[in-house]
């Protein structure tokens, strides 16, 4: 019998499946690989240093994921940094131009906890379709290679010096006149705003990791 390969498409903003139906670590595997093949066929130039940010949110198993990825792109030669906790998608879209890196990032954004995905980023932003057609091309060429553990960094207080350098939070903690409830809906934006606006007057709610987000 002919084992037959899920069909891999990504969308406006990555690849979502279902886990253990289609977002399994066997086909996060191949797009890891086919995202390695896709970066090793572009021009010196284009492929930069080699570095790659690896990110992930609060969902079951997003850490792991990640981690399988990181360790793929490190066996292909690249020089993967894993993130050392979870951070919000646009943390690894700053880091891309921080570090002068690609980017990826395990989440599945707004959909169910059953879910979870590949996000590709480059130059701050998401990648255009020709580059996910460019990975998708390599799937059924992907022969996953790994390597060992991959080093982990955390980008939480760079990230947050990036906010603050955009946005003054002093003058925002000044006029909390009432208290503010912040409800962070169990996700990876944990404890952030209470680093960026201290104040007594904020109230924190699912401030915590559940990966069913309350259901």
């Amino acid at each position: 019998m002919v084992e037959t390969k899920t069909e891999i498409k990504f969308g406006t903003d990555g690849w979502r499946g279902v886990m253990a139906r289609d977002f399994t670590f066997d086909n996060v595997r191949r797009v890891a690989q086919a995202i390695a093949e896709y970066l090793k066929s572009l021009p010196a130039k284009a492929r930069g240093t080699g570095a790659v940010i690896v990110g992930y949110d609060q969902r079951f198993q997003s850490d792991a994921f990640a981690n399988e990825i990181a360790r793929i792109l490190q066996g292909n030669g690249f020089k993967p940094v894993l993130l050392a906790e979870p951070l919000p998608t646009p943390a690894v879209s700053f880091l891309t131009l921080r570090e002068k890196a690609h980017g990826i990032m395990v989440t599945a954004s707004h959909n169910p906890p059953s879910y979870n995905g590949v996000k590709i980023k480059l130059e701050g932003r998401a990648a255009p379709e020709k580059v996910t057609q460019g990975v998708e091309s390599f799937l059924d060429k992907a022969n996953p290679v790994r390597d060992g553990e991959v080093p982990r960094k955390s980008f939480r207080k760079p990230y947050l010096d990036y906010i603050r350098g955009r946005i003054n939070p002093r003058p925002i903690a000044a006029k909390l006149k009432r208290p503010v409830v912040v409800d962070y809906l169990f996700g990876c934006g944990i404890g952030l705003i209470e680093e960026l606006v201290p104040s007594k007057k904020l109230i924190t709610m699912h401030d915590r990791r559940d990966p069913l987000f309350g259901g």
